[in-house]
């Protein structure tokens, strides 16, 4: 285990130990690849760069291949050609984490395996993605997982995290995630995305799908060409506790629901607040099946998804009627008159937001009952005691007896 200093003019780092630190020199850098690095659960191989610029017109920023047990942190990556940061050819158990990556002339970030042979089980385990912004980028911010395409066969990632990224203004979308299970999407503030794809391509703030398995939560989308489209998803997919603002008023495709669904998958959309739609309807799920209930839906407050199962919801076809505290500061919380105080299926509040204008979060592990202490007052105690000569020999040997008491209060 060794803290080694990477020059800026180091362009490979293909050997390491466990628990090695690699740490980048100030200053503006071209592409770096590592590759067939191999740390442990317990020590982790580290890439951390205090802030340094990776600035490059090479195909990708950081190429990570092969690697495992990798920790990415600390570095801004700007104008590369093609992808900011990628993971590819079976990189697995990898955090990125505090990464600023911007004006890619694709995607941010790529995380992915191409694969060639359908006879093997591929798949990619444990990526998790967290406190990075991606901005400024010519697709997508993040572009996750691979679904069978041209009849290629799959290679998903097993337990895909994102959580706590700032996205913004990226053309083709925010965070679309494919072929995975195991996904949690949370806390995430996605903005102005997917407002520049053309006709062809799917855009919005999060797309999901295909051949996709996961949980949607506690996400901002604002300003996109849809919030979420659901692309052939499979499922389950359940999506809770998300604010879904000013989506589908832009954009090639502008009029487009907040919420689109195309092929098939079971879904559950409950307790999110959807605002401010392009279209007349908030949720339009052809296909598919699930529940939609114990949401917000206003201006408008329509859904047209014929395979579920459609209950108390608190819709309204303006913002005035929904009663929210204040649109036009982006406080969408309830004012106590609202029709969405009290109507949800279990009597609680419509939508992502209680009165008091807390977010709900995940319930908080509970601490563990530990026993009460057993009183030792009155017990006797009786300990051995042994004295080493200077060579580690017992040189004697008595024992001590006496009675706990407790001293001072």
């Amino acid at each position: 285990m060794a803290t080694i200093e990477v020059p800026y003019n180091r362009a490979v780092i293909d050997s390491a130990q466990p628990g090695d630190v690699f740490c980048l020199t100030d200053g503006i850098r071209d592409r770096l690849r590592l590759v067939g690095l191999r740390g442990t659960t317990k020590q982790p191989i580290r890439l951390t760069g205090n802030g340094t610029n990776i600035r490059t017109d090479a195909w990708a920023g950081i190429d990570i291949s092969n690697c495992q047990h990798l920790i990415v942190e600390g570095i801004e990556i700007s104008a590369a050609g093609n992808v900011g940061l990628v993971g590819r050819q079976m990189s697995e158990y990898v955090e990125l984490r505090n990464l600023d990556i911007h004006h890619a002339g694709q995607a941010g970030i790529r995380f992915h395996t191409f694969v060639r042979d359908a006879s093997a089980d591929w798949i990619q385990h444990d990526v998790w993605i967290h406190h990075c912004q991606v901005h400024n980028c010519q697709t997508e911010a993040m572009y996750l997982g691979h679904a069978s395409t041209q009849n290629e066969p799959t290679c998903p990632i097993h337990g895909l995290t994102v959580e706590h990224c700032h996205v913004e203004r990226c053309g083709y979308g925010g965070i679309q995630i494919r072929g995975s299970t195991g996904v949690l999407v949370r806390r995430n503030t996605i903005l102005d995305s997917g407002l520049t794809v053309d006709k062809s391509h799917a855009g919005g703030g999060m797309i999901v799908g295909p051949e996709i398995e996961g949980v949607w939560s506690y996400n901002d989308v604002a300003g996109c060409e849809r919030a979420i489209h659901l692309l052939n998803w499979i499922g389950p997919v359940e999506m809770h506790h998300n604010l879904f603002t000013r989506n589908g008023l832009a954009g090639p495709k502008r009029e487009q629901p907040s919420v689109r669904g195309m092929g098939n998958g079971t879904l559950e959309l409950y307790h999110n607040t959807i605002v401010l739609g392009g279209a007349g309807e908030a949720v339009r799920i052809p296909d598919g099946r699930g529940e939609i209930f114990d949401n917000v839906l206003a201006d408008p407050g329509a859904v047209n998804a014929p395979g579920f199962v459609v209950h108390h919801n608190a819709t309204s076809e303006t913002i005035a009627e929904m009663q929210f505290s204040d649109p036009e500061a982006g406080d969408w919380t309830l004012l106590p008159g609202s029709p969405a105080i009290g109507t949800a299926s279990d009597g609680e509040d419509c939508g992502a937001f209680h009165q008091d204008g807390d977010q709900p979060g995940p319930e908080p592990e509970p601490e563990p009952e530990l026993p009460e202490p057993e009183p030792v007052e009155g017990k006797r105690l009786r300990a051995l005691i042994q004295v080493l000569d200077k060579n580690g020999n017992v040189a004697e040997t008595f024992t001590i007896e006496g009675e706990w008491e407790r001293l001072g209060q």
